[in-house]
């Protein structure tokens, strides 16, 4: 796929995101083709790629962002408004892939978009998952390694030591 997108400038393969399917299905995000059957007003976790970003002056003298992505499923708006702008501008400019929260706006008036609350480079939170994963099999490994006593004889580990071994030190019960 790497091939394809410095050769093409696009996959032929498959979707980028489709990689990460099993990732993104445990962070809990909503796939695109999902949104259309949500209510309005409802919290939402995705993910997609960046297509294209545009920042008008509003009516009301304010700056908007609408930020275009597409997931394995398609494109899906996104809506920054200037208050959540300064903290999602500098994530907006740098990365690729987003994992954005926010509420579905689904209604007749507006339409289908998301109302961005936070918006996350994807590949730095799937790269923090996947540290955090390494770190639970480092700790379940130190875990075993604690269970193992010390007896007389030296290391044995708790589940292959054979019945009596490592009891000799404990006095017989006299009486």
């Amino acid at each position: 796929m790497r091939s394809e997108l410095d050769l093409l400038g696009l996959t032929v393969t498959c979707h980028p995101l489709a990689l990460y399917e099993p990732a993104l299905t445990r962070l809990g995000v909503t796939p695109s083709w999902q949104l259309p059957q949500l209510g309005d007003e409802v919290p939402v976790l995705v993910a997609g790629v960046y297509k294209r970003a545009q920042n008008p002056w509003m009516r009301s003298g304010h700056r908007t962002m609408f930020l275009t992505l597409e997931d394995a499923y398609g494109l899906f708006e996104c809506v920054l408004f200037e208050s959540r702008l300064p903290a999602c501008a500098p994530v907006v400019a740098r990365a690729t892939y987003f994992l954005v929260r926010g509420r579905l706006q689904n209604n007749r008036k507006r339409g289908l978009a998301i109302v961005v609350e936070d918006i996350w480079d994807l590949e730095e939170v799937l790269a923090e998952e996947a540290e955090r994963e390494g770190a639970v099999k480092i700790n379940q490994a130190a875990r075993e390694r604690r269970e193992e006593e010390v007896y007389a004889d030296g290391f044995v580990s708790g589940r292959k030591r054979p019945p009596g071994a490592g009891t000799a030190a404990i006095p017989k019960k006299v009486g």
